[in-house]
């Protein structure tokens, strides 16, 4: 088990007593925090009040932090359950940093794992979360000077096998500081504008992006075909010089122009996947940051000046926030879109019905307190990728539920029906808001709506996903409608006789 603020007067005249103390670098990790967010005012200390770890964590950061500067101020907040903590750093301005110390549980008193909670801590709040445990960097925190776990054990281990040859054990001094090192995530630093040459000597960077650029699937094909034709070419080139000198110089000249289109072929696939792998980088660090600026300042300028404001100024102040929050919607949704062409497809037996059943169960809180009188025929097994296809019918059900919102009684019906030779149908039939057939070519389509925003909410690409899905599986996409009458959206994917029910 771990032991908090361990020192050696607690082994005070006892005897056969030794092992690893924890010795989690909290000083080290306060030093981190003033070096890379020069910026920070305020250091929260999120947990629980009747949390055993929180409290002896504690007792020895209250000790660290009395040689932090006068301008940073220290706060233990403690909260009844997560969804609370939650809500109370989805404010926090941009001068606070959080730091991550002790256990955490859900409202009904369920604990969760502390790397699930750094997770909705780090996507919650708009500033950086700072930790001890090496565990914890790569689910939401920034890093820090963290302890390794494994680390100790392989020392705890060594102090066993002394042990069992006859060491005795009193004679074994505690091993202390073990595992200890600076570490970081490297997506969370380029997250806060955190530059790699600033941390401190030594530090181990995870999640580096990779050094070399992946060649395409089209670029590796035509690199497959063009090694092909070249064995062709030399063999023609053997039988050649056998026959007669002019067919092998028009078989050299065939080749060096082949060769010379590949090479001008492969150099443009090259350059296009730098611009794409550029514009992701751009979209997903460039982008963002000014947005958390916006929200978080806006913030702060709402609390300083908000008993001031009329309620004219209040709406401008929420429009604000609002664009801004949309528009970090809008750059998730369009990465997702990129993510979704280039992510590589797993084939294997999909049971429809669980994943409508597991989509349907994720989407109770939208459907909480509505009559939905749903229709749910038995749906067959296909060959396909089940987390792209649990994409694609996630979008089609929550479209549903969406645009019948405003309906008293809402009807959702999930089937299929006859198809083209060699191919399966699948339908997600609703009596909602409908749309006008004129404009079915723009249904799936990239920020194509035929809603306004204040209707229904959206981005636009959901469908657009759902139609690159399932082209990507041999299929296709399509929808009939009409206004105020509801809608069906339709996909195929190709039957796989051996794997349907």
């Amino acid at each position: 088990m771990g032991l908090n603020g361990f020192d050696d007067a607690m082994l005070k005249g006892e005897r056969g007593i030794t092992g690893v103390a924890e010795d989690g670098d909290m000083f080290g990790t306060l030093q981190v925090i003033q070096q890379l967010a020069p910026q920070t005012r305020r250091i929260i200390f999120p947990g629980m009040a009747d949390d055993l770890t929180y409290r002896g964590i504690r007792t020895t950061v209250e000790k660290d932090l009395e040689v932090l500067p006068k301008k940073i101020e220290a706060e233990f907040r403690v909260y009844p359950h997560v969804d609370a903590l939650l809500d109370d750093i989805k404010t926090l301005p941009p001068d606070a940093a959080l730091y991550t110390i002790g256990n955490m549980r859900t409202r009904d008193g369920k604990g969760i794992s502390s790397q699930r909670a750094a997770e909705l801590m780090s996507s919650t709040a708009a500033v950086p979360l700072f930790t001890s445990w090496d565990f914890l960097v790569g689910h939401g925190a920034v890093g820090g000077s963290v302890i390794s776990g494994v680390e100790q054990g392989r020392v705890a281990a060594e102090i066993a096998v002394q042990v069992l040859h006859g060491v005795r054990a009193g004679s074994i001094p505690v091993r202390r500081g073990a595992g200890k090192a600076p570490m970081f995530d490297y997506r969370q630093l380029l997250r806060f504008d955190i530059p790699v040459s600033e941390l401190p000597s030594g530090a181990v960077v995870r999640f580096l992006p990779p050094s070399t650029l992946s060649i395409s699937k089209e670029a590796a094909w035509i690199a497959g075909v063009s090694f092909v034709l070249l064995l062709g070419v030399s063999a023609s080139l053997v039988v050649a010089v056998l026959q007669r000198r002019r067919s092998e110089e028009q078989v050299r000249a065939l080749n060096q122009e082949l060769e010379q289109r590949v090479a001008e072929r492969t150099c443009a696939l090259e350059q296009v996947n730098k611009e794409l792998e550029s514009f992701a980088y751009s979209v997903s660090h460039d982008l963002r940051a000014p947005l958390r600026h916006i929200d978080g300042f806006l913030a702060l300028l709402k609390e300083r000046v908000d008993p001031a404001l009329d309620d004219e100024g209040l709406h401008y102040m929420t429009t604000i926030a609002d664009a801004a929050r949309r528009m970090s919607t809008l750059i998730d949704d369009l990465l997702a879109f990129s993510r979704m062409g280039r992510q590589e497809m797993s084939k294997a037996p999909v049971d429809l019905n669980s994943l409508v059943t597991d989509v349907i169960h994720e989407l109770e809180p939208e459907a909480e307190g509505r009559d939905i009188d749903w229709q749910i025929a038995d749906l067959p097994v296909v060959a396909g990728d089940r987390a792209m296809l649990r994409v694609v019918l996630f979008n089609l059900i929550s479209n549903a539920l969406k645009y019948t919102s405003k309906r008293q009684q809402t009807r959702i019906e999930i089937g299929t029906q006859p198809g083209e030779a060699g191919e399966i149908v699948v339908f997600v039939r609703d009596n909602g808001a409908g749309f006008d057939m004129r404009f079915e070519n723009k249904l799936f389509g990239v920020f194509q709506r035929l809603h306004r925003v204040d209707e229904f909410e959206g981005t636009g690409i959901g469908l657009a996903n759902v139609s690159r899905i399932i082209a990507r599986h041999g299929g296709r996409v399509w929808a009939q409608g009409q206004v105020d009458k509801g809608a069906t959206f339709y996909f195929s994917l190709l039957s796989r006789p051996l794997i349907t029910r």
